[in-house]
């Protein structure tokens, strides 16, 4: 899949394009961020958490985890394009990235704050995997084709998962890790990265090598995009609006036409970055989904 830079406050944004060309929604990401200035590739310390990370790791490594009788490996689905993503047991095995280190430290943050939307890490693998722990439940991939019909989450899913959003961006807001940005982004919020119990949404999923601090409209405004269903795809326009209306107060976001703004900005910034790129295909995916907002986007702000 093409992966493309977006323009944000800490450089560069890459991330695999989506949905238009017989994409999965786990593909469909637009803001994911390279780590920030500063944060190094290789380590990334909290203080007052070294400690536990270092135990975390030292438990798993070279041994059997937790004492755990079932060591067989089953494929989950979604995650990163090419990433073989497995469950042993009650935990979930992935391949390490560039940020595996910022990635981990940001989780050990979360658990150490008590924001329980998160799997924990656990350490890492006689392979050389991360460990996370297995969180049940459901996520919604999307459909396989653009022209297939989606199925749109009830109210209660949107709310509840906007909410979790919020607490996530909460509790990093002010954080180390969060350096000058407002947040840490995910950046690739929707329903094929929420885990929902029923209607409840009850974790993040799929902490990928974009992880890095950003504002939070941009990571906000992704989510929006997915959950509400944003484009062609989604029917009546009084219907998204209302949906992203929806999130946005469950979000205690006051400007709702700013998120729209900015998923059509960031279809813009995709164009220019794959033209440059001389990626044909993926900027004319792009430039479909940008049409859409500039003709439909006034309307859709009007309803809001």
């Amino acid at each position: 899949m093409p992966r493309l830079p977006v323009r944000g406050v800490e450089g560069p944004i890459r991330n695999p394009t989506s949905r238009a060309v017989k994409i999965r929604r786990g593909n469909r990401r637009l803001g994911g961020f390279e780590p920030a200035k500063g944060i190094p590739a290789v380590a990334v310390q909290i203080p007052g958490e070294s400690t536990l990370a270092q135990a975390s790791a030292a438990c798993c490594v070279g041994g059997t985890f937790g004492g755990m009788a079932d060591d067989h490996e089953s494929d989950l689905a979604g995650g990163a394009s090419g990433i073989r993503v497995v469950r042993v047991g009650d935990t979930v095995r992935r391949p390490l990235h560039r940020n595996s280190a910022f990635v981990h430290a940001l989780l050990l943050h979360l658990e150490a704050v008590g924001f329980e939307g998160a799997p924990r890490f656990l350490g890492i693998d006689e392979e050389g995997r991360e460990i996370l722990s297995y969180v049940e439940g459901r996520v919604y991939p999307g459909v396989d084709e653009i022209d297939d019909p989606v199925s749109i989450l009830s109210d209660e899913h949107l709310v509840s998962a906007s909410q979790l959003i919020r607490r996530f961006h909460d509790a990093t807001s002010g954080s180390t890790l969060a350096k000058e940005a407002e947040v840490v982004c995910h950046p690739d919020l929707g329903q094929h990265n929420i885990v929902f119990q029923g209607s409840k949404a009850v974790a993040i999923i799929d902490w990928d090598e974009d992880v890095a601090p950003g504002p939070r409209v941009l990571d906000f405004a992704h989510a929006v995009w997915s959950l509400a269903e944003i484009g062609r795809q989604g029917g009546a326009i009084d219907e998204q609006a209302r949906r992203t209306r929806l999130l946005c107060d469950a979000y205690r976001w006051d400007d709702p036409a700013a998120v729209i703004d900015e998923i059509g900005a960031r279809f813009r910034r995709a164009i220019a970055w794959h033209t440059a790129n001389h990626k044909p295909a993926a900027a004319r995916i792009f430039t479909d989904m940008a049409d859409w907002i500039e003709l439909n986007g006034p309307l859709l702000k009007s309803h809001l």
